[in-house]
């Protein structure tokens, strides 16, 4: 498998024959469908993410912000309005928070299945496979050694033998 890897073309990511742009033009996998039940809310979640992060997104948001501050005036801002618009606004920060956690956390989570899976067919040590299980504090250890040991190659490497 791993001669399979280092033998095969490398081609741009959206050149890949396996994978085809979704409505917002990212680029899937088409071998990649989620087969847990939650896929629904998890869907309806992630497209939510994928607007929110896109210029329309932005926009409408803008857009219930000056509609909400222009009825607003046209009610003069009276208490009423003010608690109702005070609390859809509380509201719609909560969910939007929420939605870009769990969408940040699959992309992180995806991203490192990548890197372990180069990290297990390359050359490279797969020492650090699992490093984001640990706690801060290991993880900068592991980061100062990581560093230190680096440093030592690059200082021994530019060691001209006299």
């Amino acid at each position: 498998m791993e001669s399979k890897l280092r033998a095969a073309r490398v081609v741009p990511y959206r050149e890949a024959a396996f994978a085809h742009p979704n409505r917002l033009g990212h680029v899937v996998a088409a071998n990649m469908k989620p087969t847990h039940k939650s896929s629904r809310v998890s869907g309806l979640i992630y497209r939510l993410a994928d607007f929110l992060s896109d210029w329309r997104g932005f926009i409408a948001t803008f857009i219930a912000l000056m509609a909400g501050i222009g009825i607003g005036a046209a009610l003069q801002f009276n208490e009423g309005f003010m608690f109702g618009f005070n609390i859809f606004l509380s509201i719609a920060a909560i969910v939007i928070s929420g939605v870009i956690l769990v969408a940040g956390a699959r992309s992180e989570a995806a991203l490192h299945v990548k890197l372990d899976y180069l990290i297990e067919h390359s050359e490279a040590t797969n020492k650090v496979v699992g490093l984001e299980h640990l706690d801060a504090r290991e993880i900068e250890e592991e980061r100062k050694r990581v560093e230190a040991e680096a440093a030592e190659a690059l200082h021994s490497s530019s060691e001209v033998p006299g």
